[in-house]
């Protein structure tokens, strides 16, 4: 008889049946038939009798005349409830957003669905992932008894499992340009409890008199960044890596605190772990270094038992921001723009709202971004397709310098090496304009976070008037 983890591979997909050659039912369907096999509904609608089923086994008995059972689907669960009140109240802030486990048998009724069978809202604060699906005693009380993603269940028995949504966020930077915009976000989620973190030297205005401040020596000492984590669910860090071991001491002060997830700094404008942001900028380097600290971390608390996972959230440029302040090599005031290798390749951008989603949708989604990265986008224009937005929203006919990329970032590079630190930004656009498609990743997680694209042409035409109105 094959393995637990073997006889999974049976029961994926709708069409879920075991292969001919087995003549009894996987271990775990005979746990399931301990349960259901004295008073489940046949596959004609009447029940099968006493003599049908060895109760000490759970395996089909010779006076059964149709197929075994984990072959011949019930048409309903046993015991079922009936009426509104049988199931939990979905939870508005989820509603339209939930969905089922897509790889759940068709011919099993999901536990939580409402008496009418139409899908609510899933208890926890996620969706499954398309890459889960869960079997679940019907008892709307209680969490799913298996959860499969493409693992064993005795490696999914030795991981840490998160215990319930997070509350409690830290956040780290929330005075900067991203970060500004993430605590915004995570306050009009109603769902978290927010405490920021500043510098005891810090000048900048009060936050929100509803989120707490936590202060810390400006050095950022790991014994002080530790104290400051403990408690807290989820640290999301949103400060600019000036200092690399800045970042790497909050990594380990989450991890020592015992948070549950944690995001860095590593957003915009491309993937720092491709080659050429890696060969063109310490900045990325340093990204790279935060990110592997992450993992190192990630797969230490796997092992040992303890609840550290982190996500980093790609985003590609800050298409607002840079729109407006000029990065994007567009300018608002004289409609010149400069397209680089004839302006047809695509790259993704996000505005900073759609940063502020990401983060929260992640904080809401534990299991399906645990220890990995995430590739999201407001929309994947052409500068072409960007600059035909311009005209629409401006009214106005541009004017256009095209200019080979190589060479521009070649001579960027060189200016770098002679201590014109301005040149970072621009080496900045050039890479996450040629290089920064998140639609062809593996990692893009646009259906996964529950997010849909943005409009370019409302985008544009709102950045276009909030400049014409300074």
């Amino acid at each position: 008889m094959p393995s637990d983890e073997g006889a999974l591979d049976g029961v994926r997909g709708e069409n879920w049946a075991p292969a001919p050659s087995r003549v009894e039912p996987p271990s775990h369907f005979r746990r399931l038939w301990a349960h259901w096999g004295r008073r489940r509904t046949g596959p004609d609608g009447g029940r099968f009798p006493p003599s049908s089923v060895s109760r000490s086994r759970g395996r089909a008995g010779p006076n059964t005349a149709s197929a075994p059972f984990w072959q011949t689907p019930p048409r309903l669960p046993f015991n079922r409830p009936t009426g509104a009140s049988a199931y939990p109240a979905a939870s508005p802030a989820i509603g339209s957003g939930s969905r089922l486990c897509a790889f759940t048998p068709a011919h099993f009724v999901h536990p939580h669905r409402d008496s009418a069978s139409r899908p609510c809202a899933h208890p926890s604060a996620y969706p499954h992932s398309q890459s889960e699906r869960c079997i679940q005693r019907h008892r709307p009380d209680r969490e799913p008894r298996w959860r499969l993603s493409g693992t064993s269940i005795s490696a999914m028995a030795s991981a840490p499992s998160p215990s319930g949504p997070l509350t409690k966020v830290l956040l780290v930077g929330a005075n900067g340009t991203v970060g500004s915009v993430i605590l915004e976000g995570l306050v009009q989620a109603r769902c978290f409890d927010v405490s920021v973190l500043r510098r005891s030297t810090s000048t900048s205005p009060p936050t929100d008199a509803a989120v707490r401040t936590v202060s810390v020596s400006p050095d950022l000492p790991l014994d002080e960044l530790t104290a400051a984590c403990e408690g807290q669910d989820a640290v999301v860090a949103a400060f600019p890596l000036k200092d690399v071991s800045q970042h790497l001491r909050l990594v380990e002060a989450a991890f020592r605190a015992g948070v549950r997830r944690f995001i860095p700094a590593d957003y915009g404008s491309c993937d720092a772990a491709s080659p050429q942001p890696q060969h063109h900028l310490k900045l990325y380097r340093d990204k790279t270094l935060v990110r592997d600290k992450c993992e190192t971390l990630g797969e230490h608390a796997a092992r040992d038992g303890k609840p550290f996972t982190w996500t980093s959230i790609i985003c590609g440029h800050f298409f607002d921001y840079g729109l407006e302040g000029g990065l994007l090599h567009f300018n608002l005031d004289t409609h010149k723009a400069q397209i680089l290798d004839g302006g047809d390749i695509k790259a993704s951008a996000s505005t900073l709202r759609r940063v502020a989603e990401s983060v929260v949708a992640v904080l809401q989604r534990l299991d399906v971004t645990r220890n990995r990265a995430v590739y999201v986008q407001s929309f994947c224009p052409t500068q072409l397709e960007v600059l035909a937005a311009l005209e629409r929203a401006t009214g106005t006919a541009w004017h256009t310098q095209h200019l080979d990329s190589n060479a521009y970032l070649e001579r960027q590079s060189k200016l770098l090496a002679e201590g014109d630190h301005e040149a970072t930004e621009e080496i900045v656009f050039v890479l996450g304009t040629v290089d920064a498609d998140w639609t062809t990743r593996d990692g893009f997680a646009m259906e996964l976070l529950g997010l849909q694209d943005e409009k370019l042409d409302d985008v544009v035409a709102a950045v276009v008037a909030k400049h014409k109105a300074k």
